[in-house]
């Protein structure tokens, strides 16, 4: 029994550390590979309590070595835009201009009554109000409503991300790396690099923060 006890001390103490190492997220909020991270921690961590016959060294082995390599992923996930599509997934959108994308809806093994649950949960319960719904990487769903004014609505779009070309984007918003040199220069920002984040924003209009200095 003190066996035991002494185990379960143990491994709390290392899933309570490992669970901070991977930072401060929702279940519900955890990308794909963390979410298999998670799953695969906990199996290692209940091995040596359901068999003493297995050192516990061996699971704190195991476990620090999935918190390693989601240690490592992490860090090329905030250098490559992407291996972070590739590990995070991308958003997509469901709902443009209160009409469904069935394709979009195929794709993610969405119904047509999954999403007006979850829309109806945030209080959007009129479809043909919202000017774009967008099933996020996490799970939840984003709405953009129409303007009041009946102006066009734009998605907005990520271009430049910590100084890399989101060639999605501009091919969404079906611009070039030609447009883009443009608008650097008509903000007098020289270097790519010196871009943290830049997108185009509801009304098609392109923004920027730049890296070292506050950005428009």
């Amino acid at each position: 029994m003190l066996i035991v006890l002494i185990r379960t001390l143990v491994l709390f103490a290392i899933m309570f550390f490992t669970m901070k190492m991977m930072g401060k997220k929702y279940i519900a909020q955890l990308e794909p590979y963390e979410f298999v991270v998670s799953i695969m921690i906990a199996e290692l961590a209940t091995l040596p309590l359901e068999d003493t016959s297995i050192p516990l060294l061996y699971g704190i082995i195991c476990i620090f070595t999935i918190l390693f390599i989601e240690f490592i992923v992490s860090q090329l996930q905030l250098k490559n835009i992407l291996l972070r599509k590739f590990f995070g997934g991308t958003s997509i959108v469901l709902l443009k201009n209160g009409k469904f994308i069935r394709e979009n809806l195929e794709q993610e093994k969405l119904t047509i009554n999954d999403v007006l649950e979850q829309l109806k949960i945030n209080g959007n319960y009129d479809i043909s109000q919202i000017a774009f719904a967008i099933l996020e990487r996490t799970g939840n769903i984003t709405v953009i409503p129409k303007d009041a004014n009946n102006q066009k609505i734009y998605l907005p779009t990520s271009i430049i991300i910590d100084g890399e070309i989101d060639t999605a984007g501009l091919k969404y918003i079906n611009r070039d790396i030609s447009w883009l040199n443009k608008e650097l220069k008509n903000h007098k920002i020289s270097h790519l690099k010196d871009v943290f984040y830049a997108y185009t924003d509801t009304q098609g209009v392109f923004q920027y923060q730049l890296k070292k200095r506050e950005g428009k």
